[in-house]
């Protein structure tokens, strides 16, 4: 650490557990609602015509899932994706971004 250029000259780490429970009780006080159990699959950006008007239009992204407990498919449709999948990410690899970091 001693070739970075920062008064912080130390490595700090936090137990994925205890990120994903503070993420969790953030989102909670959001309204939102996190689904274990689901395996992204696939992952597509569009854009969409607000009520039909393609002179106003929207991004979405369509994404396939996998319920892990019965293998069924669903594909929803959303404004936003946050990518928390790691190094090998879906979210990642769909939109394009390049992994620079060491697996």
């Amino acid at each position: 650490f001693d070739r970075l250029k920062s008064e912080y000259q130390f490595a700090l780490m936090v137990p994925q557990d205890e990120s994903e429970q503070l993420l969790d009780d953030n989102l909670h006080d959001f309204g939102c609602h996190v689904d274990r159990g689901f395996e992204l699959l696939n992952l597509v950006e569009f854009t969409h015509p607000i009520n039909g008007d393609h002179d106003r239009e929207e991004n979405l992204v369509r994404a396939t899932i996998r319920n892990t407990l019965d293998n069924t498919e669903q594909v929803l449709l959303a404004r936003y994706v946050i990518g928390c999948d790691g190094a090998r990410s879906v979210v990642r690899k769909s939109m394009k971004v390049q992994f620079l970091g060491k697996v």
